[in-house]
Order: C-alpha cells, then sequence, then structure tokens
C-alpha cells in the first residue's frame, strides 16, 4: 500500500518490513491494522492542517489589530503607544508626489494629524502583512476650486507583534498578487501564472482608470 506525504503502511510486527512486502504472507493483524493505522496518520495531518489554518487566521486578526492601534494613536497624538507599535528600524517604501509624504512625517513628529487625517475605508490581514487604503481631501483644490480626494494604500509588515515596514502609495491602483506555487508546471504557468491576493478600490473603479496602476508580488 503506497502511502502519501511521507505516509508508509509497515508491518505491525516488523516494523522494518514494509506492507507490501508482508503481504499476504503476514498475519491477519497485518491485514487489519495496517489500512487502519494508515487512516489514522492521514486524519492527523488533515486535523494538523486545519489547526495551522485556524492559527493563521487568530494571527491575521492580531496583526489588524495592532495596525488599527497605530491609527488611534496616530490620532490621539499618543507617541508613546506608536513606539510600542512600530519598530525603531522601520523600513519605508514610498510611491506618490513628495508632498503625500503625511504617515512618515506623523511616524517622525515633523506634523500632527492636524495636517492631515487617515480615514480608513477598508483593512485586510493576509500573513504577515496588513492591507489597509483610504481616502481624504487633498491639500491642493482643482481648477474649479473644489478639493479632490486623494487615495492611499498601506501595506504594513509586521514581526513579532511589531512594525517592521511600511509599504505606502497614493493615487495609485493596487493589485497584488502571489507567485505560488515555487515550482509551477508549464500549464499553471500559461494559465495561471499568478493569483491575486488584494486590490484596493481603485482597481475596478471609474477613478482608477485615470490613475496609474501597479501589479505587486509578493
Amino acid at each position: 500500500m503506497k502511502g502519501i506525504r511521507g505516509l508508509s503502511s509497515h508491518c505491525y510486527r516488523d516494523h522494518s518490513r514494509p506492507f507490501s512486502s508482508c503481504w499476504p504472507s503476514c498475519c491477519q493483524t497485518c491485514r487489519w491494522i495496517s489500512p487502519f493505522l494508515f487512516w489514522v496518520r492521514a486524519w492527523r495531518l488533515s486535523f494538523r492542517a486545519q489547526v495551522s489554518c485556524v492559527w493563521d487566521v487568530i494571527r491575521e486578526h492580531a496583526n489588524e489589530r495592532v495596525v488599527r492601534l497605530l491609527y488611534e494613536a496616530l490620532a490621539s497624538g499618543d507617541a508613546a503607544k506608536v513606539g510600542e507599535i512600530v519598530d525603531e528600524e522601520l523600513e519605508w517604501w514610498f510611491y506618490g508626489p513628495r508632498s503625500e509624504q503625511h504617515m512618515m512625517r506623523l511616524l517622525t513628529g515633523v506634523t500632527s494629524c492636524d495636517t492631515f487625517t487617515f480615514k480608513l475605508t477598508g483593512i485586510r490581514g493576509i500573513g504577515n502583512r496588513v492591507f489597509v487604503e483610504g481616502e481624504a481631501p487633498s491639500a491642493r483644490g482643482s481648477i474649479s476650486g473644489l478639493k479632490k480626494p486623494v487615495y492611499w494604500v498601506h501595506i504594513w509588515t509586521l514581526k513579532d507583534g511589531k512594525i517592521t515596514q511600511l509599504r505606502e502609495y497614493f493615487n495609485t491602483a493596487i493589485l497584488v498578487t502571489d507567485l505560488k506555487p515555487t515550482a509551477p508546471t508549464p500549464h499553471e504557468i500559461q494559465h495561471h501564472p499568478c493569483a491575486s491576493l488584494w486590490h484596493n478600490r481603485l482597481w475596478k473603479s471609474k477613478e482608477g482608470r485615470e490613475l496609474p496602476g501597479l501589479i505587486l508580488a509578493i
């Protein structure tokens, strides 16, 4: 009997002998016990996979809560709380006009939340990353005199409950993809080159057609 994912059926009495070599000359014990042990081991693997999946969901929700606490601390001006959440060696990436680097100015204490308010419209944790999007009125008005909204995306990376990286994008349609499996077959490359994990509202909206678009692979 051939096993799956490293599972194998061996002789119940002599574990050094494969089940295929002792069948059918072996005793009736092997005939009944070995298939039973095979399915027990398979069930254990399935149970472990389910537990791992549940743990991943719990971790993702915990990461989302950490990021929400960060925005609340920034809004209230709680610098001590921000220091507890954000790592001292924060890695920061920015895509957009330099005039819109509001988050870095807040984190470094150059400006306060009164100059720019981050209004969250969506948040989702995937693995060790948290994807946040929102909008805010632009500081600069249009030709008609009305302030057009700016759309932003923050991609936070967490390690051991602390934020270690921030990728910030302004007025950009974002699509995040997962380049798995690591060793795809030619058929998978041709028909399923990547899997979509997350995208912001601009990616499929009318406003997004007039703005730059990026596809991020993680």
